[in-house]
């Protein structure tokens, strides 16, 4: 967490998570959770015909249940002449079970104030370990080692290789969030303040004024043809040296 007082200008502390693939363990062989295969197939299929980008290169099968990672930052106060307290939490869902509630769609995987995140790095961190947690549910096994290569011990080795949920496998098919909290996670360069030194979005090269101004949303509007890629957007929007550390200094 930061911390000015110091230097370097951080502390470390834990931040207690729910490991995802206990939850989806929880939520879908424990709780009731069920999607149907049916409609499984029907959206690898839809999104297969019609090349969506993400979907081309996945090594998930017409059997993976789609799992969404939902990032998002809310105000819980602010006194006057102060920046607002905000926290931040991240969520997981299943897009194709429909709850009677949509309350009941979303499981609260973590939450941290944002006055106690360091940069980006500490979203970093939150990251490897969610990562690390979903591959394994994309093969559907517990892991053999820990995160980061640690040796497992007790219950944890005995369960190493074993199916997670039945057999079940999972893949990430959604990362969601408000613009605020991708430039806070990703870094990218363009900002919604942006538009005369630098574009505003991030997608594609929208200026405030000019030919590629962002307000024209006519179907002419050459911005239509110029998104970018995702190698468009590595070399466009993200630092070329060390993105995920920021000046080139990991402190992890």
């Amino acid at each position: 967490m930061a911390n000015d007082k110091l230097d370097p200008p951080y502390e470390m502390k834990e931040l207690k998570m729910l490991e995802p693939f206990s939850v989806v363990k929880y939520m879908f062989c424990e709780a009731g959770v069920a999607v149907n295969y049916d409609d499984i197939e029907k959206f690898w299929s839809h999104h297969w015909e019609v090349k969506s980008r993400w979907a081309m290169g996945t090594t998930a099968t017409n059997r993976h249940i789609p799992l969404g990672l939902h990032g998002d930052g809310a105000k819980l106060r602010q006194v006057s002449f102060q920046k607002p307290e905000k926290m931040i939490g991240i969520w997981l869902n299943a897009p194709l079970w429909r709850p009677k509630s949509v309350r009941a769609s979303r499981w609260l995987l973590c939450a941290i104030r944002e006055d106690e995140l360091y940069k980006h790095y500490t979203l970093n961190c939150i990251y490897h370990r969610l990562v690390w947690s979903l591959n394994l549910l994309h093969d559907g096994l517990y892991p053999s080692s820990g995160p980061n290569g640690e040796v497992l011990e007790g219950k944890k080795k005995e369960r190493a290789g074993t199916k997670i949920c039945g057999g079940m496998k999972f893949a990430v098919t959604e990362v969601r969030a408000d613009w605020s909290y991708h430039k806070q996670l990703l870094k990218f360069f363009s900002s919604w303040a942006g538009g005369a030194n630098m574009p505003v979005c991030f997608q594609c090269p929208a200026w405030n004024s000019g030919p590629d101004r962002f307000y024209d949303v006519s179907e002419t509007s050459p911005l239509w043809g110029k998104q970018y890629s995702l190698v468009d957007f590595l070399l466009q929007q993200m630092p070329e040296d060390h993105p995920c550390t920021q000046d080139g200094n990991s402190i992890f």
